[in-house]
């Protein structure tokens, strides 16, 4: 099932490659990253800084990004998004090459701002761009497909790559993941659908709708404050298990990137197992 999908359907291949592209870019990010923070400076706040400033996006523009990816052209907002990262990882690897800066690690956090927040507006538009893409009786399958390319490339095989590359140069990572941003966002504009019609309502109106769509509808909000609990016991523990892998258990950056690479094997099992589960539970 998950074969045919992928040969019978274009537009989804083409959306699954760039999907694996930028995931995969994603887990050389998350690991090079906090590790380039340990390279600037000692700090626990600065370093705890840099880590926490990919997810805060999340918490700030999660909402209003929604209402920009519906006002959007969903193929061209992925693409600009996917260019706009390439770019801030750009900067990001000319800062690593200056490691010895003043303030770099603060710089460091700043930019790393920036990339989750684009990141935050690219993966808004990856989910809603779906639906228009694939069946609605192959939207569990395509669902599954995409969260295993994710776990696969971005904890599994990202972050042991990162820690390899590290070790030729600590800015190898960042400019693997320039090129392969740029790749995605090719893949993706080449992406063909129909033109959006309808009228759209004025960006403060579309943000109260948002708001009040998202405490109307019990399930959704109960989904909302559990995820939030969920990413924030997640975000606490990025903060500070580089510092703990490198001061405490004495990890070079290969053997960090091994650590985190375990856990995505449970992930990637489950989001094989999801359609199925689906299907029995409901």
């Amino acid at each position: 099932m998950a074969t045919r999908l992928l040969l019978r359907n274009r537009n989804f291949r083409l959306l699954f490659g760039a999907g694996a592209l930028t995931n995969l870019g994603d887990g050389l990010v998350v690991l090079a990253l906090p590790w380039l923070a340990t390279l600037m400076t000692t700090d626990p706040i600065a370093i705890a800084g840099v880590a926490a400033a990919t997810t805060l996006p999340w918490l700030f523009f999660a909402i209003p990004a929604g209402v920009i990816v519906d006002r959007s052209d969903l193929r061209r907002l992925i693409a600009q998004a996917d260019l706009l990262r390439a770019a801030i990882v750009s900067a990001i690897l000319m800062l690593a090459l200056n490691a010895q800066v003043t303030g770099a690690a603060w710089m460091l956090a700043g930019l790393a701002f920036l990339l989750g927040s684009a990141e935050v507006l690219r993966d808004n538009a990856a989910q809603t761009i779906l639906p228009a893409i694939v069946q609605p009786a192959d939207l569990e399958s395509a669902n599954g497909q995409l969260w295993g390319a994710e776990q696969l490339a971005g904890q599994f095989i990202g972050p042991p790559l990162a820690g390899v590359l590290i070790g030729m140069g600590v800015g190898m990572p960042f400019g693997l993941d320039i090129a392969m941003l740029v790749l995605a966002a090719g893949l993706v504009w080449m992406i063909t659908l129909p033109s959006k019609v309808g009228v759209v309502p004025g960006f403060a109106t579309a943000l109260r709708q948002g708001i009040a769509f998202v405490r109307g509808d019990a399930l959704l909000l109960r989904l909302a404050i559990v995820l939030s609990v969920a990413n924030f016991i997640a975000a606490a523990v990025i903060a500070v298990q580089v510092m703990f892998a490198r001061e405490v258990l004495g990890l070079t950056p290969a053997g960090y990137g091994l650590v985190l690479s375990v856990g995505a094997a449970g992930a990637i099992t489950g989001s094989l197992l999801a359609p199925q589960l689906t299907r029995i539970m409901g």
